[in-house]
């Protein structure tokens, strides 16, 4: 069985944790190559891809609502929110926000909310130095 070339606006959705509004207007704003199939849009796998994986793409776009998941197991997306990684790192916005400004991890920026890679964000947490030094500026 050959491997599936799009994604679902649901699976987009769920990946980038944004709601249907913020998916329209990334769409629109044609950072993604789609195709439609009568009422149905999809987003071809490897212009998705390509998009969320370039480290210098920086996204503008209309407010992005986020979606409603609540506690749903953060495993299945690739992208954690800002209020996500505070809550992970027990620390403020303001200290998530300078790890943004440092580039420290990867991120897009939708409308207002800000995006932050979960692969990029593994791999910082995982790498943190230990020198105290570093620890005091955050």
């Amino acid at each position: 069985m050959s491997e599936r070339k799009v994604y679902t606006r649901k699976e987009v959705q769920d990946m980038l944790g944004i709601g249907e509004c913020g998916l329209r207007t990334l769409i629109k704003k044609g950072y993604f190559d789609t195709i439609q199939l009568g009422r149905h849009t999809f987003i071809m796998k490897k212009s998705f891809e390509e998009w969320l994986d370039d480290p210098e793409h920086i996204v503008i776009a209309r407010e992005a609502e986020e979606s409603s998941k609540g506690d749903q197991d953060m495993s299945d997306t690739r992208c954690y929110t800002v209020t996500e990684v505070q809550k992970m790192l027990g620390v403020s916005r303001k200290v998530v926000y300078e790890l943004l400004k440092r580039n420290e991890v990867r991120s897009v920026q939708v409308g207002a909310k800000h995006l932050i890679s979960k692969k990029s964000f593994d791999a910082w947490l995982d790498n943190i130095p230990s020198d105290p030094e570093y620890n005091k500026q955050l």
